[in-house]
This record gives structure tokens, sequence and C-alpha cells, in this order.
């Protein structure tokens, strides 16, 4: 549909499309709603093409609705899916995540330009909870930045997420604002106090 292709094999999904910005956010999104949990998930974009690639948990249903799930994924992507909004009312109406128990790890993000000639890398770490992954990709998107690749961790209650970006022209972030502004935003994110 679309050019867009979904396919869940046991706790796997793929996604593969055209490349555009905010395609993972809007994915990641979708799952949050089925309460599957992100426990790893790759993500590759080559020549146009995007390949998102997640292993996911299921929460307290225990059951895979991959019919409904795969419909989310192609309305988030076509930007037909009211996502935060749908977000924001499970987080109302539920307390999923008290099962995990305390954070083993302070929220923070690090910004590294020498560890890839072709990307920033930026590492996000702090506790997990009902739709993080999605707030943390739609921001990148909203800071007009590009995920090359990433490579997301679920360990307990806590995330450590890495993120390989360039900006908008294809380059690593640079200029130190912007970083500054990353930062701030992805911080906001893991800890909303901060």
């Amino acid at each position: 549909q679309g050019g867009l292709h979904v396919v869940a094999d046991g706790e796997r999904i793929t996604i593969v499309g055209p490349d555009r910005l905010g395609v993972f956010c809007r994915v990641a999104g979708a799952l949050s709603l089925h309460d599957l949990d992100v426990v790893e998930a790759n993500v590759y974009s080559e020549g146009g093409v995007a390949v998102d690639e997640f292993r996911v948990t299921v929460g307290g249903s225990g059951v895979l609705p991959w019919d409904d799930v795969r419909a989310d994924i192609i309305r988030s992507v076509e930007g037909r899916l009211a996502v935060q909004a749908r977000l924001d009312e499970r987080a109302r109406n539920t307390r999923r995540r008290d099962r995990l128990g305390p954070s083993q790890f302070p929220a923070r993000v690090r910004l590294d330009n020498d560890a890839t000639r072709e990307a920033t890398v930026l590492e996000a770490i702090g506790p997990d909870r009902l739709g993080l992954l999605y707030g943390l990709t739609r921001t990148l998107a909203d800071l007009d930045l590009n995920v090359e690749s990433a490579k997301i961790h679920t360990m307990g209650s806590d995330v450590v997420d890495t993120f390989y970006v360039t900006t908008a022209s294809g380059a690593k972030v640079t200029d130190a604002y912007h970083q500054a502004e990353i930062h701030r935003a992805l911080m906001h994110v893991l800890d909303p106090s901060f």
C-alpha cells in the first residue's frame, strides 16, 4: 500500500518504504498504541528507501493483534492517525509502567561528532515509559534531523537509545546552538522536569 510494506514475524516487525522525515517516530508511536514495548530497533536508510526493524514484547494483553498493528502503522506513516492524542489518552487511563520498578539510570543525553565520519551520534538514556521512543524520535524530526540509523535497547525500566543523525543537508550537527537545543529538547522528553 503506497509502497509501504509491513511484515511481522514473531516479535519482529519490519517496515520497508520510501524514506522521509518522521517515519521512524510514526511507526514507534503506532507500536506504543498497541501496548508493544520496543526492546530493540534498527533503522537504515539508503537510496531513498528506509528499512525499520523493531523487536517488540507484548504488554499486559499478551496478544499481538497484527492486523490492527499493521493498519495503524500504515495510517500513522500516512499521517492519518492522531498518535500523540491517543498516547495521551492511554497515559491518563493506565498505570502500565508502574510494574517496571525504579529506574537505574538518571536521564542524560550525549552528542558525539567523533564516533563516525558521516553522522552525529546522539545517546539518550533514562527511565522508560509509554510512548518514550515516539517522543524522542518525534523531537528529532521536529528539529529537522534525519535518523540515518538507530540502536534502541530497553533494559528493565530503562532505555539506552542511540541515534545516528544528520541535518537536512546531510551533514553532522556542528552548530553549538543547534546542539544545545537538541540536548534541551531530548532532556525534556526524558525528564519533563528538566
